[in-house]
């Protein structure tokens, strides 16, 4: 087994996510533990002598979420927050995530995605190639064909 560990850069972003061996971090203070975090530190190179390690939780147990490069460690509230998806979407300071403008669609459908064009969300509903791509109408809560509405 192995635990994880993320490179925080001088501007706290993660630059990068390392395995190690359980033994190093339960051997040396365990999960969390400065010890722990010293003793990796003593054999994992960091890309510049101002960044840091700190642990990470792939399964999610300690900081919120897993880091993710290109996310951020915010150190106040000790929680790796993810990269910010799209321009518009605005962050949560309650849950340290960010939320999109338009909430998720309560009707699923088969693919789902932020359509940063038309700033809604999209997604189609089969596996076929002639699937109709459909938006998401927030006041109506249902699936509308996309070209009806945006043509190409």
């Amino acid at each position: 087994m192995t635990k994880q560990f993320a490179e925080i850069d001088s501007e706290n972003k993660v630059i990068q996510v390392v395995e190690v061996d359980d033994a190093d971090v339960d051997n040396y203070g365990g999960d969390q533990s400065q010890t722990a975090v010293d003793h990796v530190s003593s054999f994992l190179s960091l890309h510049s002598p101002r960044n840091r390690w700190v642990q990470t939780s792939i399964n999610h147990s300690f900081r919120r979420r897993y880091a993710s490069i290109g996310g951020t460690y915010d150190p106040q509230n000790d929680v790796f927050i993810e990269a910010k998806p799209y321009d518009d979407f605005v962050f949560n300071s309650q849950n340290f995530s960010w939320d999109p403008p338009i909430p998720y669609p309560t009707t699923k459908i088969l693919h789902i995605y932020w359509d940063g064009k038309i700033k809604k969300w999209a997604g189609f509903n089969g596996e076929q190639a002639d699937s109709p791509m459909l938006f998401w109408d927030e006041n109506e809560l249902v699936w509308k064909n996309y070209l009806d509405y945006y043509p190409l």
